[in-house]
């Protein structure tokens, strides 16, 4: 009896694994950053990364911020060129996306969006998955977010 416990017990726990491992997985941060520019001025952007952290390929469509009235920020180009999209990562490869803060400040200032914050950084797949991270404290200081 206590072999067929032991077995049934093991066989449990080999299956839970088995199927969390193909369960793709992604870990978005969003951190605010400065960069010089060829002008020598400093440019402040928001850095979106992502990082598969899964045993599985992952393809990620867009990247940007999530607003409360549930629309979504992007910006294709910044000042650093493009965003690179879509992007394949392969396991444990990352890729960052760079949103220029006066877009995002300005996004916000448009009489529609007169009482709208945002809410997450987020990444979608390929499959219309998404990943979300918090947004640094930068957000509620300048007012953008709740």
């Amino acid at each position: 009896m206590f072999i067929a416990i032991y077995g049934a017990l093991l066989s449990t726990i080999i299956a839970i694994r088995e199927v969390t491992k193909d369960k793709r997985r992604v870990k978005v941060t969003c951190m605010v950053a400065l960069s010089p520019i060829s002008s020598g001025e400093t440019w402040e952007f928001i850095s979106v990364d992502a990082v598969n952290i899964g045993h599985r390929p992952i393809q990620i469509k867009s990247a940007g911020l999530i607003m409360s009235d549930k629309k979504f920020f992007t910006q294709l180009a910044n000042k650093a060129g493009r965003n690179q999209l879509p992007k394949k990562l392969e396991d444990g490869e990352s890729v960052t996306f760079m949103f220029d803060v006066e877009k995002i400040i300005d996004t916000l200032n448009h009489p529609d969006r007169e009482n709208v914050k945002y809410i997450k950084a987020c990444v979608v797949d390929a499959e219309g998955n998404k990943y979300t991270s918090r947004l640094p404290k930068f957000f509620k200081d300048k007012n953008l977010a709740k």
